[in-house]
C-alpha cells in the first residue's frame, strides 16, 4: 500500500509540468489553425480551379481533347512545383490574357515530375492558369506523360514543362497525335 501511494505521488509530480504544457498547447493551437500557412505562402491559393484526376486509361483527358477537336488546342504538361514549369504556366496565362478573343483550348496536365508534385500542389498550381479556356487535369498515373514519351524525343518528354500545339481536326485515338509545334523551357519552338 505504501509503494502504490509513493508511486502515485511521484507520478503526480512528474506529470504536473506536462499538464501545464498541454494547457498552453491547447490555447495556442486554435490560433494557428485559424490562419493556415498555405494562404500566406502561396499567392495562388485563393484562385485554384477544378482539377480532374486522369485515370489509368486517360479517359477523362482523351474525352476533353477530342471534344475540342474543332478548335486549336494547347496541351500543357507541367510539374506543379518546378520553377521552369511554373514560369511556362505564367507565360501561357499572360498569352491567354493578351488574346481574349482566341478560341484556343488549353488542357493543363499537372504531372508528378518531382517528389514534391503532390495532388495538393497540383491543385494549388491551378491558380497559375485561371482563364476560362483552361481545363486542369492531374495525371497521377502518368497516362499523358507515358503516351507522349512514345511519340516524342526523349529530351522533350523528360522536360518538367512541355507545351504541345495541335491544329483543329486533330484527334487522339490509340496513339497521341504528333503536335504541330512543341515548346519546352530549354528550347525554341520546334515544328
Amino acid at each position: 500500500m505504501r509503494f502504490s501511494s509513493l508511486f502515485l505521488t511521484m507520478a503526480g509530480l512528474l506529470l504536473a509540468p506536462l499538464a501545464d504544457v498541454q494547457a498552453a498547447w491547447l490555447t495556442q493551437v486554435p490560433q494557428q489553425l485559424a490562419q493556415p500557412a498555405s494562404r500566406h505562402d502561396d499567392p495562388y491559393f485563393e484562385r485554384t480551379r477544378p482539377l480532374t484526376a486522369v485515370s489509368r486509361n486517360g479517359r477523362e483527358f482523351l474525352t476533353a481533347f477530342n471534344a475540342a477537336a474543332d478548335r486549336p488546342r494547347v496541351v500543357a504538361v507541367l510539374s506543379p512545383t518546378d520553377p521552369r514549369a511554373r514560369e511556362e504556366a505564367a507565360r501561357l496565362a499572360r498569352l491567354l490574357q493578351s488574346e481574349p478573343d482566341s478560341d484556343t483550348v488549353v488542357l493543363a496536365v499537372w504531372i508528378p515530375h518531382d517528389p514534391a508534385d503532390s495532388p495538393a500542389n497540383a491543385l494549388r498550381a491551378t491558380g497559375l492558369l485561371t482563364d476560362s479556356r483552361v481545363t486542369h487535369f492531374h495525371d497521377l498515373h502518368s497516362f499523358v506523360k507515358r503516351s507522349l514519351e512514345a511519340r516524342l524525343d526523349s529530351d522533350a518528354a523528360a522536360s518538367p514543362a512541355l507545351l504541345l500545339h495541335y491544329a483543329p481536326g486533330t484527334l487522339w485515338l490509340d496513339l497521341p497525335p504528333l503536335p504541330d509545334r512543341i515548346h519546352t523551357p530549354a528550347s525554341t519552338d520546334r515544328q
